[in-house]
């Protein structure tokens, strides 16, 4: 877990959206949000990956909003493709709304890619430390304002530093050793109120 350190080039800002692209899942907001970044970022770029049924849309939205050249759409990946495209990219847009578990945040995570992410669902448990920035669900617009303005401000020493606890809180809550170790802290915790119950240990 080594990505976060060498990735961020200053004169770049790559956003990257992993995902089916379905409404929900929000890629329209975060090509609405690319939109309002490469305004004062005319550098920047927006790669999409991901297939479904939004596609089309989202390829005639790019064009409408003229940043069909800016933006590029990579289909559907493998997972070891996907995972070398995000250790590319600078920042993760995932404004899904119904998204119980969202594991490709996790995956961005593990990486040290930082998360900008609706504060809902999965990614509202797993950024909730840090490790990625959450903002609160609202209309389209608003949303996609509010990411736009999460990411402009964001310098990339600070999306290193994000980076970073993202990789920690991997580490730490959601490795094998440390789902382990979560269960026997629990039985202990059970097996110990259990004991107290009984009364065992008094005198």
């Amino acid at each position: 877990m080594s990505e976060c350190s060498s990735r961020h080039d200053v004169n770049r800002l790559r956003l990257v959206f992993v995902g089916r692209l379905e409404r929900w899942k929000g890629p329209s907001i975060a090509l609405q949000a690319f939109g309002e970044v490469k305004e004062q970022r005319p550098d920047a770029e927006l790669w999409i990956i991901g297939d479904g049924p939004e596609m089309g849309r989202l390829k005639n939205e790019a064009k409408t909003m003229g940043l069909i050249d800016a933006v590029n759409f990579f289909g559907w990946l493998s997972r070891e493709q996907c995972l070398q495209m995000m250790s590319q990219s600078d920042v993760m847009v995932f404004p899904s709304i119904h998204d119980c578990g969202g594991a490709v945040v996790l995956e961005a995570m593990a990486i040290g890619l930082p998360v900008v992410a609706v504060n809902w669902g999965g990614p509202s448990d797993y950024l909730a430390k840090g490790g990625g920035i959450l903002i609160n669900p609202s209309n389209h617009e608003r949303m996609a304002a509010e990411i736009a303005k999460v990411i402009l401000g964001l310098t990339p020493a600070e999306r290193n530093e994000l980076g970073t606890v993202a990789q920690k809180i991997i580490i730490e809550h959601y490795t094998w050793p440390s789902k382990v170790r979560k269960i026997i802290d629990i039985y202990r915790s059970v097996c110990e109120a259990y004991r107290q119950s009984l009364g065992v240990g008094k005198t």
